[in-house]
């Protein structure tokens, strides 16, 4: 796996955290990497993992500090998966940090509870205008996870693909014209609560195109 930290283990190049707990951290050097360019708190993910493990749950949350610039508009969520070695024993976990404006959200799922995470997220699109959701790699199940999420939640009247711009885009769109949009492969997925005028004018062409069709 790209990605992995280790519970009072140091085997391998990276960088280490003592927790208020007692525990020592350790991210690998890729991981750490990604934390950093993506702005989290590795301080905080590393209080996360350790309270995460101590609990054998599937999932935990926290508060870490924000992730993007203030003055941006959108709820910022990125997603990594890491492998978590805790006494000698690997675990697949997803890391998730949404962020909110003043506060992020830190989640810490393990592989057979992250479906209960993308609902949440999901759910949460309700109260909001904007959302990009980001990943190092296209993880694909949680690309069709999060529109099969979204299906079910918001009953969307097209789900299709559409090519907007320079991207061909998977989409699913509401009759009051919310949207999820992933670019084919690419490393994010977008939530709008209100599609922009080219993705309107796109999508009336081409129901247009299939209804004379």
């Amino acid at each position: 796996m790209l990605f992995r930290v280790y519970l009072n283990l140091r085997p391998e190049r990276g960088v280490s955290f003592l927790t208020g707990g007692g525990d020592l951290v350790h991210f690998s050097h890729t991981l750490f990497r990604e934390l950093e360019k993506s702005n989290a708190d590795p301080k905080g993910v590393a209080e996360a993992i350790s309270l995460f493990a101590k609990e054998r749950g599937g999932v935990f949350s926290t508060y870490v500090r924000p992730i993007k610039p203030r003055s941006s508009t959108e709820v910022l969520t990125r997603v990594l998966e890491a492998e978590m070695v805790n006494g000698g024993i690997g675990q697949a976990i997803y890391l998730v940090i949404s962020d909110f404006g003043r506060i992020a959200e830190a989640v810490i799922a393990s592989s057979r509870a992250v479906g209960e995470v993308i609902e949440r997220i999901v759910r949460s699109m309700k109260r909001l205008n904007l959302m990009r959701i980001s990943m190092p790699i296209p993880y694909k199940f949680l690309v069709f996870e999060t529109f099969n999420r979204f299906t079910k939640e918001f009953q969307p009247s097209y789900r299709g693909y559409l090519r907007i711009g320079e991207y061909e885009n998977m989409i699913s769109v509401t009759d009051d014209m919310r949207a999820l949009m992933w670019p084919l492969e690419q490393t994010f997925m977008e939530y709008s609560a209100q599609i922009d005028d080219q993705t309107k004018r796109v999508l009336a062409d081409f129901i247009r195109a299939q209804s004379d069709f």
